[in-house]
């Protein structure tokens, strides 16, 4: 009896020594400043957030008076409907093909998870450059192909889907993760579907949806916060800024 306490206390304490960094580092990273911006808020601040100035609620009504705000909501909306669904149905899509026996699986799994690892700069860098309306590779296939041109990061008109192709770029992998652990965790429950003498389909479905639908649920909430935080490509920010004509790069 002692030792099954004794390792329930030391799973316990690993437990919360492998959360703990990331706890600490939400804490101070994310909770701490949403508190913070809320306070400041109800202040005017100068240069360099000197000669805090208490005005109530003067600034959300301006917000509410602004007309771009509305604008940057329904554009946040529309940024959002568009990269959730078609990055996580294609996740999902890349989790069942490579979670089969194949060659250079694990190569395959690597190549698309890396943009996730990849520096935000780095990869607003590297698709600047190739939607770039002169110098872009994109522009550059498609006038070798007989197509004009196009203004991914200036017209207004697309600079929305092409910050939503960044977007699912660099979230496919994460997802395309999550849905692989779910996947590999419904095997067990396939098999014992399979000694029913089910069809594939009627063993695949009932087998995988449970750990599925679990995973879907946490990538939508996950994936409907990390909408706001839109990398800058070049155009301008669809999240919380209104998409307008922009320089040409």
């Amino acid at each position: 009896m002692d030792g099954r306490k004794r390792r329930a206390r030391s799973e316990f304490l690993w437990g919360w020594g492998m959360i703990l960094p990331a706890i600490v580092g939400l804490i101070i990273l994310n909770i701490i400043p949403i508190f913070q911006t809320i306070y400041q808020s109800f202040f005017k601040t100068g240069a360099f957030g000197r000669s805090y100035i208490f005005i109530g609620a003067q600034n959300y009504q301006k917000l509410i008076q602004d007309k771009d705000v509305f604008l940057a909501t329904i554009n946040t909306f529309q940024f959002v409907l568009l990269e959730v669904p078609v990055s996580i149905i294609l996740a999902l899509i890349l989790a069942v093909l490579l979670n089969r026996p194949m060659k250079g699986r694990s190569a395959f799994r690597t190549i698309i998870f890396v943009p996730m690892v990849a520096a935000p700069a780095a990869v607003a860098m590297v698709w600047k450059w190739l939607l770039n309306s002169k110098f872009g590779l994109v522009n550059h296939f498609l006038n070798s192909i007989g197509l004009s041109s196009v203004d991914w990061l200036s017209d207004s008109k697309v600079a929305l889907l092409s910050v939503a192709i960044v977007g699912i770029w660099s979230i496919l992998g994460y997802n395309m993760v999550l849905f692989l652990a779910g996947d590999r965790g419904a095997e067990s429950r396939a098999s014992a579907y399979a000694d029913t003498g089910l069809s594939v389909l009627q063993t695949c479905v009932p087998a995988k949806q449970p750990r599925i639908w679990s995973g879907n649920r946490c990538l939508s909430s996950r994936d409907h916060h990390a909408d706001y935080g839109i990398p800058d490509v070049g155009a301008e920010k669809v999240g919380l800024l209104r998409v307008k004509e922009a320089d040409s790069i």
